[in-house]
């Protein structure tokens, strides 16, 4: 199982490691930012899945009044009551690279990012 950049950052940040703290957060940005589909367009789809069986969150990039872009929750999947409670997490209503957070804390891995339709980025983790 593939870790986020922000959980290799911690492991390396236990082991007292600061230059291996700082090289995980800038090789997690750079992978981020040098990916063929970046940076986000307002109507991407984000779904963050979490490892559980069926288990994912919906966000739609969003274009602010100031022409910005935020992640706004869609949707969680199962939608019940249960899985609604907590859902929501990447949901920013102040952030303007919509994609980073995500990537940094759940890892690319678990993510798929669908644009026009069309997958751009499908995680490791993420089933077909």
């Amino acid at each position: 199982m593939s870790t986020s950049p922000r959980a290799q950052a911690d492991d390396f940040k236990r082991a007292r490691d600061l230059e291996g703290e700082i090289g995980a957060l800038l090789a997690g940005d750079a992978a981020l930012r040098n990916a063929p589909w970046y940076p986000a367009a307002a109507g991407d789809r984000l779904e963050v899945h979490y490892g559980f069986a069926n288990y994912y969150e919906t966000y739609i990039v969003t274009p602010t009044d100031d022409e910005g872009l935020v992640l706004a929750f869609d949707s969680v999947t199962p939608d019940t009551e249960e899985s609604r409670q907590g859902a929501g997490c990447f949901a920013r209503a102040d952030y303007d690279d919509p994609f980073c957070t995500p990537w940094m804390e759940a890892g690319p891995s678990t993510l798929r990012i669908i644009r026009n339709g069309v997958t751009v980025h499908q995680g490791a983790q993420v089933p077909n």
